[in-house]
């Protein structure tokens, strides 16, 4: 006190008393709580509660006047304002409602399945992007990813990827596919003591097999 005397007595030469006033109504002002607002710097008045309005001020002899958000509008704090305008999840943005708009809560929105958060995306407006080909998403606030490739893995697809859904593959592994092709070598009649054999040539399985020709003449009957 003594110092706020102090300062009172260099202004200006007046005395003390004349400015004290005004400085404790300064000092006053600046000692309201988060959930009060100060009226002239006079007095502290209530803020409205989460999911209220206010619709009238304090005065020195009232106090503050607050009415409940209308449908549509919500407060998520102690306010000394109006109600805000829910936010509205629309699908052709690629947006789904996860939770509805209430009084003490603005409407939660997220992406839907094929889609992700786009440049815009923000806490108050909210945009989302479809993934482009070859990618998908889940939805919420995932990025789309790339389809898992199978073939990469060596094993078959399942089921093809969607916007919504990763390729599903196989527990199955791919086997190349191999080919046997039989050869049959007429041997000429100098290999007829020769036994017949099987060679493996490049992965071709070829069997040599004997065929004699035999030339049978018929000699004419007598007759």
């Amino acid at each position: 006190m003594a110092a706020l005397q102090l300062s009172c007595k260099r202004i200006l030469g007046f005395p003390a008393v004349l400015f004290l006033p005004a400085l404790l109504c300064s000092v006053w002002g600046h000692h309201c709580s988060e959930l009060q607002y100060p009226l002239k710097k006079q007095k502290c008045c209530r803020k409205c509660q989460p999911g209220t309005e206010l619709t009238k001020r304090c005065g020195m002899s009232s106090d503050t006047t607050c009415e409940p958000c209308d449908p549509g509008s919500y407060n998520e704090d102690y306010t000394e304002s109006r109600c805000k305008t829910c936010s509205v999840c629309r699908k052709d943005m690629g947006l789904r409602e996860v939770r509805p708009c209430e009084a003490k809560f603005n409407a939660r929105c997220e992406c839907l399945p094929g889609y992700e958060p786009s440049e815009e995306y923000s806490t108050d407006e909210k945009r989302c992007k479809p993934c482009r080909e070859g990618c998908f998403s889940r939805g919420g606030s995932q990025k789309c990813q790339p389809w898992t490739d199978c073939a990469a893995q060596g094993k078959t697809q399942k089921f093809p990827g969607k916007r919504e859904e990763d390729a599903i593959c196989s527990n199955e592994q791919v086997v190349a596919p191999t080919e046997s092709t039989s050869v049959t070598v007429r041997s000429s009649p100098e290999d007829k003591k020769t036994e017949p054999s099987t060679k493996n040539v490049s992965s071709v399985s070829v069997t040599h097999a004997k065929t004699e020709q035999v030339d049978i003449r018929r000699s004419n009957s007598q007759s």
